[in-house]
């Protein structure tokens, strides 16, 4: 078995060093480029299941990722979200 961790992509939220992380936030266009330059690295890798958050960042990134791999089994959970740390 091999596990591979990709970051969703970059967030404008991200850009700008807000650290708030909760709210529906998607992938600024340099976030897709990223996303989009590792989807094309693991184009020839075997993925049987993409795991996200339910977050929207998660699910962009993970849908530009799932066109390489149109059979694999998608789950997006909310208990995959980053942890709220405190202030």
């Amino acid at each position: 078995m091999k596990l591979i961790l990709v970051r969703h992509g970059e967030t404008d939220r991200n850009k700008n060093k807000q650290l708030k992380v909760a709210g529906p936030v998607g992938i600024n266009e340099n976030g897709q480029q990223q996303i989009e330059a590792a989807a094309q690295r693991l184009a020839q890798e075997k993925i049987d299941i993409i795991f996200s958050s339910d977050m929207r960042r998660a699910i962009q990134s993970t849908d530009l990722i799932a066109n390489f791999h149109p059979t694999s089994v998608r789950r997006a959970d909310h208990e995959l979200r980053e942890q709220d740390n405190g202030v």
